[in-house]
Order: C-alpha cells, then sequence, then structure tokens
C-alpha cells in the first residue's frame, strides 16, 4: 500500500468517524453520509446486542451520546470486531460518565458475552477422578462486584449477595453465573492459576484447615464434584 494511499485511509477513517468531511471535494458529504451511517449502524447495534440490561437503567439520550462519543474518541485496543463490546466497557470505565453500579452490570454483561462466545474443548473428567489435573473452561470469569444484582435479575434465585461471582457456560451451552461462597472462591481461584486435582488442592487447604474430623474435606471435595458437573471445571 502506498503511503498516499494509507494516508487517504486514515483520513476517510477520522472523517467517518467524526461524520464530517474535512474536504468536500476528496471527501463528497453525501457519499461520506453513507459510510457514517454504516459504520454506526454496525457497532450500535453490536454493542445494543451485547448490552441489554444496563440500556433499561439509562436515559435514552445519555446512552447515544455514550454510543457516539465511543464513535469518535474511542481509542482500539483490539483489531476484531468482536472485542467491540469490551472496549466500549473500557471506554466508558475511563470516561467515569455512569455510575458505578451500571458499570459493574456493564461488566457482568460483558463476562457473559465472553461466557458465550468462548471456544470449549470436548475434555470432560469424571466425578471420581481425584489425581485429575484440573483448571477452569476456557467460557469461566471470575469477577467481584460490590453491587446486588438480584434486583436486576429477579427471577435468578443464585442472585443473593454481593461479593464473588463465576460466569461461565454449562454443558448446553447456557450462559450461568452465580454468586460464590468463600470455599467455591479459593476452590475455582487457586485452580484458575494452576491446574491442581482434587487431592493436590485439599493437601494444599490441610496446613490452614482446622483438623474437624475430615468436614471440612467432605465439604470440598462435594463442591468440587459440583463444579465438574457444571463444566466449570475440566481436565488441564
Amino acid at each position: 500500500m502506498s503511503p498516499s494511499s494509507a494516508d487517504f485511509q486514515t483520513e476517510l477513517a477520522a472523517a467517518v468517524r467524526m461524520g464530517v468531511s474535512p474536504d468536500p471535494t476528496r471527501f463528497p458529504p453525501e457519499r461520506l453520509a453513507v459510510y457514517t451511517r454504516l459504520v454506526r449502524n454496525n457497532m450500535f447495534g453490536f454493542i445494543n446486542r451485547c448490552f441489554v440490561e444496563t440500556p433499561k437503567y439509562v436515559e435514552k439520550a445519555q446512552w447515544s451520546d455514550l454510543l457516539e462519543d465511543f464513535v469518535q474518541n474511542g481509542v482500539a485496543h483490539s483489531p476484531y470486531f468482536q472485542d467491540i463490546a469490551g472496549e466500549f466497557l473500557r471506554f466508558c470505565q475511563e470516561q467515569e460518565k455512569l455510575d458505578k453500579w451500571l458499570l459493574a452490570l456493564m461488566n457482568l454483561e460483558e463476562a457473559q458475552l465472553q461466557a458465550e462466545v468462548a471456544i470449549l474443548s470436548g475434555c470432560h473428567a469424571a466425578n471420581d477422578d481425584d489425581n485429575a489435573p484440573m483448571q477452569p473452561n476456557a467460557s469461566v470469569h471470575i469477577r467481584q462486584y460490590d453491587f446486588d444484582f438480584a434486583k436486576y435479575y429477579p427471577k435468578d434465585a443464585e442472585l443473593c449477595a454481593v461479593g464473588n461471582m463465576v460466569i461461565w457456560r454449562d454443558k448446553n451451552d447456557w450462559v450461568r453465573w452465580q454468586n460464590l461462597s468463600d470455599i467455591d472462591h479459593i476452590l475455582l481461584a487457586l485452580t484458575a492459576e494452576n491446574p491442581l486435582s482434587l487431592n493436590n488442592l485439599i493437601t494444599q487447604l490441610a496446613a490452614i484447615m482446622p483438623d474437624d474430623g475430615g468436614t471440612w474435606q467432605n465439604h470440598v471435595r462435594a463442591r468440587w464434584q459440583y463444579w465438574v458437573r457444571e463444566n466449570v471445571l475440566q481436565v488441564a
């Protein structure tokens, strides 16, 4: 590509982002309007399909202004169209034009999107394979929130408290999310850092857990098996 062609494309992209022709001779307004409308229709449509809940709690004009501001002033960190939702979330976080609870809700929706599109391997482990190193599958996201999402998802009984949450895609390809107890968070966080077998995990926890006759070991085993059944943990 010649420098002049590269310069032209850079100038065209800037003109499309701003929606104004800097030079009517080089960029006829009627032609530029077609590109401007096409880009906005594609980007706005995609973002609005990714963030379904958040716009319900934002004034329509404010949400539209955010979208336009993103097109004009957003900085791209990824060349892929599928990453636009994450780019928009990052832009909103940096601009601080939404309340923190709305940014948290956007963060949750973006994690749900990532779980939905993640490419998963078909590898599963038997529940009784206590020596198999396990790790969260590619759809799993562990997040921490200071807001209770139950009122935004009133039919979801799993959203009952603030704190740590896991978002993932189950074996039926349903995107799920659930608050985590302390032991669940430790279990998933440790296996996310480094693949562990159930026996390895129990050995590590034995150094800090009380000797209660095996009660905590049984609880950890039950939670481990639960996350395997729910397609959160898989063989590393």
